[in-house]
C-alpha cells in the first residue's frame, strides 16, 4: 500500500494550564513540561462507482490526533485558531509524509525533518518497504541524531548536523518497535526476534545496551502474543508489560520486580503505545486488521480507560509528545 501521510505540526490543545508571567523580573520563569500522546488515523480514499480498490485500506491521508493523558480529551493536530501550539516527540516519532525519494518526520524541535533516501548518507543503507514492515524512527535525548533499524536489522544512527551515518552491526533488531532511550540518554532499549519456521511462534528478546551499542544485555524473552511491549521507566528500569502483570527490570543486574498485577484475567492487546514519561500510564490498542480501539491503563490502579472506541489503522505506532509553547 502506498500512503501519502500529511499532517500539520501545529494544533489546538484546549484545557492546558496557562503559564503566568514572572512576578519578579530578575528571576527566570520555569515552564512546566506538559505531555500528550499522538496517534494517526487513516482516512480512506473515496472510490468511484464500480472502481476496484483492491484489498485493505486505500488511505488518502492520515488524520493526526493528540490526547490529554489525564482527561483523555482528543483534539485534531491541525485544529483551528486562535491558539496554536506545537509538539515534539519524546523519543519515537512519526512519518508525516513519504515518497520514493524522501520521508518527512515530526522533528525533534516540533518542525518537519526531511530525510533523503536515494541521495546522501541514507542511500548507503536499506529500509523496509512501508507496505511490508513500517520502520520506526527515534531521536536521541539531545535531539541531535535520528536512530532507526535498517532492513538487515542493524541499528543506524544519523547525525542531523554533520549528516553522518553510523551503523552498529547488530542483526535481528525489530525495525517496527524501533529504539528507545533512557531518560538520561545513557542506554537504549530494543527487541530482537527469531522465527525457526512457519509453525514455531516468533520469539522476541528484550535487550538493553549502552547508547553507543556496546554492552548489550538480554533482559527477558517471550513468544509472540505473550507480551505487549517494553520501555524505560523514569528510574532507569525497563518496564515490560505482559498479559497478566508488569515487571520492571534492572538494566545492570537483569533482576525483575513485579510492579503491577498479577491480574485475574489476561489482558487483550495488539500493539504498545509506550509509557507516559512519568511512568504512570501506558497506551495500547486492540483489534485489527485495520479497525482498532485505543486504551490507556493507569499502572497504580490497573484501571483501563477507553480513549477512542473505533478508528482506522494508520500503520504507525502511537507516540508520546511534549507540548511546546507557541513562543518557543
Amino acid at each position: 500500500m502506498n500512503f501519502q501521510l500529511i499532517a500539520a505540526v501545529v494544533f489546538v490543545f484546549a484545557g492546558l494550564a496557562e503559564i503566568g508571567a514572572a512576578k519578579e523580573p530578575d528571576r527566570p520563569v520555569k515552564t512546566p513540561v506538559t505531555y500528550a500522546y499522538l496517534f494517526g488515523e487513516s482516512i480512506p480514499k473515496e472510490s468511484k462507482p464500480g472502481e476496484d480498490t483492491g484489498f485493505g485500506i486505500q488511505a488518502e491521508r492520515i488524520e493526526w490526533w493528540v490526547g490529554d493523558p489525564v482527561s483523555h480529551k482528543l483534539r485534531r493536530l491541525d485544529g483551528p485558531k486562535p491558539k496554536r501550539l506545537r509538539v515534539r516527540p519524546v523519543d519515537r516519532t512519526v512519518i508525516l509524509k513519504r515518497d520514493d525519494s524522501s520521508l518527512t518526520l515530526l522533528g525533534p524541535d516540533g518542525g518537519d525533518l526531511t530525510l533523503l533516501l536515494k541521495d546522501g548518507p541514507l542511500a548507503k543503507t536499506e529500509l523496509n518497504e512501508p507496505n511490508v514492515l513500517v520502520t520506526t524512527f527515534s531521536f536521541t535525548p539531545d535531539g541531535k541524531s535520528v536512530v532507526f533499524v535498517n532492513k538487515a536489522g542493524d541499528i543506524c544512527r544519523f547525525a542531523i548536523g554533520s549528516k553522518e551515518l553510523s551503523v552498529v552491526d547488530n542483526s535481528g533488531v525489530d525495525p517496527s518497535a524501533g529504539i528507545s532511550f533512557s531518560h538520561d540518554g545513557s542506554r537504549m532499549l530494543y527487541n530482537k526476534y527469531f522465527r525457526a519456521n512457519d509453525f514455531v511462534p516468533t520469539v522476541f528478546s528484550v535487550y538493553v545496551a549502552n547508547s553507543d551499542g556496546t554492552g548489550e544485555k538480554k533482559l527477558t524473552e517471550y513468544n509472540d502474543g505473550e507480551q505487549l511491549g517494553s520501555g524505560f521507566l523514569p528510574n532507569g528500569r525497563v518496564g515490560v508489560v505482559g498479559s497478566t502483570m508488569i515487571r520492571a527490570f534492572d538494566p545492570k543486574t537483569g533482576k525483575a520486580e513485579t510492579v503491577a498485577g498479577p491480574w485475574k484475567e489476561k489482558m487483550e492487546f495488539r500493539s504498545f503505545g509506550g509509557f507516559h514519561p512519568d511512568g504512570s500510564t501506558f497506551l495500547y490498542d486492540l483489534g485489527g486488521p485495520y479497525e482498532l480501539r485505543l486504551f490507556a491503563m493507569d499502572i497504580a490502579s490497573s484501571k483501563v480507560t477507553t480513549v477512542k472506541r473505533q478508528y482506522l489503522e494508520s500503520f504507525q505506532e502511537m507516540i508520546w509528545v511534549q507540548v511546546l509553547d507557541a513562543k518557543q
